[in-house]
């Protein structure tokens, strides 16, 4: 489609993908067999257990959501303000379906994740912060972390290239 954000340069670099594929399988496979994986995948998790998980990341969705709507115009971000893909909305269904709708009340997010969303929450209310939070779907620290590593070379070099340095230039 012509002069749609997919003729453009993509916002990150393809091998991209691949690198955190690569540097965190190990992670990621030590993450999968953790019991609450093992029973998430086998569908024998508790639906208070599963519900609890998506009060968590309920919060997390609708911090990261909001601020991609409030910087929406900027093309760095345009790649990640794609409604279609945001969760917010879906997981407020499933957990109105799961624990009724005082869901809000009857059910807290885990304190870590309540702590996170607190953070974005302050940071974005103190700084107006024009710039791009992500967060991945990782269950183990160390591929959190290099995840996130790798999300910033790709980034900072795309930056260089997105931002010419201005040229000196001499009157003559």
């Amino acid at each position: 489609m012509m002069g749609s954000r997919h003729d453009e340069e993509p916002l990150l670099p393809a091998s991209l993908a691949d690198r955190l594929r690569e540097e965190t399988r190990e992670l990621h496979r030590a993450a999968e067999r953790s019991r609450f994986v093992q029973a998430l995948l086998r569908g024998e998790l508790e639906p208070r257990a599963y519900a609890l998980m998506l009060r968590s990341l309920h919060g997390l969705y609708a911090a990261l959501e909001s601020g991609l709507a409030r910087h929406a115009g900027d093309p760095r971000l345009a790649a990640f303000a794609e409604p279609a893909l945001w969760r917010r909305e879906a997981i407020e269904r499933d957990l109105q379906a799961l624990a009724g709708p005082s869901w809000r009340e009857t059910l807290r997010p885990a304190a870590a994740a309540a702590r996170y969303v607190a953070r974005l929450d302050a940071l974005a209310a103190a700084t107006q912060a024009d710039e791009i939070m992500i967060t991945t779907m990782v269950f183990d620290h160390q591929a959190r972390k290099r995840s996130y590593t790798l999300l910033a070379e790709a980034f900072s070099l795309l930056a260089s290239r997105a931002k010419p340095q201005p040229q000196a230039t001499t009157a003559g």
